[in-house]
């Protein structure tokens, strides 16, 4: 029934529909006025099933087919308004007057089709999912409940880790592995994914901190030669454009070790060679680049805007994850502010203050500084290459999430960039967490939102099986209206 209405119009104290060439067939009260105890609504023609009226403090939709009331019901639940469902004749639900103003938010959904389009665009659950299997848990939920549901699996990243395996899926690149070194220098295998003019690297592949054990931390040593020496031989390739991740570092070299990999050497004030890392910072007075090397366009790609140094720079807000005692954190910082003045110096340029420049350990500073790139935001970017907004706009429901919901989430992280886009595009958009953090201000950015953790679910349960309670959690939201 919910697909035989052409034109819906809908503000807070007001909710008309016209059906498809006939008259419109009733209105409600004008927004600002109290609204009266009843409004009976004409009825449409017989063709055009189904009436509605307000009943005391009631919205009633009466639908005479079950499933168009599954839907409407499920897109009742989708943006957070309960409902009751009553036995009639034929069908009908019931929603409190105060609710009615948030009824913009189903335009889309209300807009009934046969098959219902989801969007599904979640980030990795870290630790336990990737976006892929994510997506794919959140699909198979759906279609338990509805199977004649279409969904769009649209994983993605925002340039933490995984975001080169989920841009090399939406951009047909393939896998390639190279011989390399850790953060610490342990010989390893590390994936980049290549196109035909296209590489695609996470930092985090070479030097990750998901490769060390608590007990092999060595911050100041670790280095990002590893992710160099994947960056040289993509150089060597000629290849024109250059992706790089920056998330999940186990290195705060400033990009330092990547730059040594690709051909800059680094001295003493005596002109001894260094090998950089951050326990040489104070040491290295001579930078010299490699001569007529020529480097692809390269692009960091971040989901976070921290500079380089500072109260607020990489060193102070990563430097303790990394194995850095607070006391060392201060001397630290002003040794690569230092440096960096003398690398400004010799090379011209001093991109400490820039957003993202802290990304990676500083590897954004590294690959402004000595790739000569760019940086953008990672979500942004897989959004515009991988043409997020057209599968936006030809949606019904938009779902999203990741791991952890916060405050950091309204940072440029992938869910909050999903329902800015939807929200744009005028679709409701639900997401879904393992944990959801400060709410209050997460709410005005999504239609709902859904945690995993809850008083039935603990967090070591959610993190045993996190596939499992995903799929529950998805089918309790969805299972209740389209049965």
């Amino acid at each position: 029934m919910l697909g035989q209405f052409s034109e819906l119009t809908m503000e807070f104290g007001h909710f008309c529909r016209r059906p498809k060439g006939g008259q419109k067939i009733a209105q409600g009260f004008s927004p600002g006025k109290t609204p009266p105890e009843r409004i009976a609504l004409k009825a449409p023609p017989a063709r055009h099933a189904g009436w509605r009226c307000f009943q005391g403090d009631s919205l009633c939709v009466s639908l005479p087919r079950p499933q168009g009331l599954g839907y409407f019901l499920f897109a009742l639940r989708a943006i957070g308004i309960h409902t009751r469902i009553v036995q009639t004749p034929t069908s009908a639900a019931f929603l409190s007057k105060t609710d009615s103003g948030r009824l913009r938010d189903l335009e889309s959904l209300c807009n009934y089709k046969a098959n219902m389009r989801v969007l599904i665009a979640p980030d990795k659950f870290k630790g336990s999912l990737s976006a892929q299997e994510v997506a794919t848990a959140i699909a198979k939920a759906i279609h338990s409940v509805d199977p004649e549901i279409s969904v769009d699996l649209f994983p993605i990243a925002d340039g933490g880790e995984g975001t080169a395996a989920i841009l090399a899926q939406h951009l047909g690149a393939t896998p390639k592995l190279t011989q390399t070194v850790d953060a610490v220098g342990r010989q390893i295998e590390a994936e980049s994914f290549v196109a035909d003019r296209l590489a695609i690297v996470d930092m985090s592949a070479a030097s990750g901190l998901w490769r060390l054990k608590t007990g092999e931390l060595d911050p100041m040593r670790a280095s990002t030669f590893g992710t160099g020496i994947q960056i040289r031989q993509l150089i060597d390739a000629n290849i024109p454009q250059l992706l790089i991740g920056l998330g999940g570092s186990a290195t705060s070299d400033a990009g330092l070790g990547m730059a040594a990999a690709i051909g800059y050497k680094f001295y003493t004030a005596k002109g001894d060679p260094i090998v950089p890392s951050p326990s040489r910072f104070r040491d290295i007075a001579v930078i010299e680049p490699p001569e007529n090397q020529p480097f692809p366009e390269s692009f960091g790609l971040s989901d976070v805007e921290t500079r380089l140094t500072g109260p607020n720079g990489a060193l102070h807000t990563f430097g303790p994850q990394k194995g850095f005692e607070p006391s060392a954190i201060e001397q630290l910082d002003q040794d690569l502010s230092q440096l960096v003045s003398r690398i400004e110096t010799q090379l011209g340029t001093n991109f400490a203050d820039v957003p993202r420049s802290g990304a990676a350990g500083g590897l954004g500073y590294g690959i402004r500084t000595f790739l000569r790139g760019e940086l953008r935001s990672g979500f942004d970017f897989l959004a515009e290459s991988a043409k997020l907004r057209d599968h936006v706009l030809v949606a019904d429901l938009v779902i999203t999430g990741e791991g952890k919901l916060d405050r950091q989430t309204l940072e440029g992280k992938g869910p909050f960039g999903v329902a800015a886009m939807a929200r744009q595009c005028g679709k409701p958009v639900i997401a879904i967490a393992g944990r959801v953090e400060h709410a209050e201000q997460l709410a005005p950015h999504f239609t709902k939102l859904a945690s995993l953790v809850d008083q039935d679910t603990s967090l070591e349960d959610a993190l045993r099986d996190a596939a499992g309670v995903l799929y529950k959690r998805v089918r309790s939201l969805a299972g209740m209206f389209l049965r």
